[in-house]
């Protein structure tokens, strides 16, 4: 988990990963995509959260994928938005306007 802590940090501050991190986080991504593919057959709602502001955004981009795999029909991924920041308003705006664009529930 440590290795991966610092990639999202270097992902989130725009910053190369080296082709270990790249992969680690591949294997991220993939096991999340599971979890939400099982929450859809289950009918179970997954709710991602960064917890840590310093890898927001990283996490952010992750659950706007996952909801836009998985939210055809109805919401089953969830993003927790993080309403005491100041730049989250846009945010939840910006989203709102990408799922009506490309037809998914948010």
């Amino acid at each position: 988990m440590l290795r991966l802590k610092g990639g999202i940090q270097k992902i989130n501050s725009k910053r190369p990963l080296t082709h270990d991190e790249d992969e680690e986080f591949a294997r991220v991504k993939s096991r999340i995509d599971k979890i939400c593919s099982a929450g859809l057959a289950m009918e179970t709602p997954i709710f991602i959260d960064a917890e840590e502001s310093w890898i927001q955004n990283t996490i952010d981009e992750i659950a706007l994928d996952m909801m836009r795999k998985y939210n055809k029909e109805k919401a089953i991924i969830y993003n927790t938005v993080q309403m005491y920041r100041w730049d989250r308003i846009a945010y939840l705006k910006e989203i709102k306007t990408i799922a009506d664009n490309e037809d998914f529930v948010l």
